[in-house]
């Protein structure tokens, strides 16, 4: 199969679930919601007070990450409740699928990082020292969480309990992310820590590719099961 076929196959699936989420914006909005409400609510709590980046990092990232949680097992569950997974293992291949789930669930993490960051750094009147390395930490952290939360959607899917086994299942493998995320955010937002930051941006690149890869790798297996 020529590489464009294979693009525009993978492409195919974005866009299905692009118009598929566009109808009934269930993902979207519950990590919208998610999102919104925990940010009011830390900002009300928190008024008067002045965090320090240690806070404002681990706020900023248990937000990213149940956020997440919140959206990302819709990739593969309308797949089980339309009955359409039979379509798609027969139309494209376990790597196209991979793909094209994967670039959906990082273009609505983008999505949602896109309105929420913002204002959380309104509300709690942030200004990052660093801006870059605190965007590509961003960006980078979503690029994680959007290939190992693909991968583990797809092992949930067919299960009962989806929203508790999906956290069980992703909370394992996204501790690193966490973690690093949570270190780069912190440095990119305090003065002198900008080659931290930077070392830690490293990492969650780093990472980013290896689930990627790994997820591509792994997924046959689960698809195909």
């Amino acid at each position: 199969m020529s590489s464009a076929s294979w693009i525009s196959r993978t492409l195919a699936i974005l866009a299905k679930d692009a118009r598929a989420e566009l109808r009934t914006r269930y993902a979207l909005n519950a990590v919208l919601l998610f999102a919104l409400s925990s940010l009011v609510a830390v900002s009300m709590s928190l008024a008067g007070a002045r965090p320090g980046p240690d806070m404002l990092a681990a706020f900023l990232w248990i937000l990213m990450v149940f956020a997440a949680m919140a959206g990302l097992p819709r990739s593969f569950v309308h797949e089980e409740e339309r009955q359409t997974s039979g379509w798609l293992k027969l139309s494209a291949s376990p790597a196209m699928v991979y793909c094209g789930k994967f670039a959906f669930n990082l273009l609505l993490i983008l999505l949602v990082e896109l309105v929420t960051v913002p204002i959380f750094l309104v509300l709690l009147n942030v200004t990052p020292v660093h801006p870059a390395a605190f965007c590509l930490a961003i960006g980078l952290g979503c690029l994680g969480l959007a290939a190992a939360g693909t991968l583990v959607a797809a092992i949930v899917a067919r299960t009962q309990n989806r929203g508790s086994l999906f956290a069980a299942l992703a909370l394992p493998l996204l501790l690193p992310v966490i973690v690093t995320g949570t270190i780069a955010t912190r440095e990119s937002l305090s003065p002198g820590t900008g080659a931290v930051a930077w070392g830690e941006v490293r990492v969650l690149l780093s990472y980013a590719v290896v689930v990627f890869t790994g997820g591509l790798l792994l997924f046959e297996f689960v698809w195909n099961d």
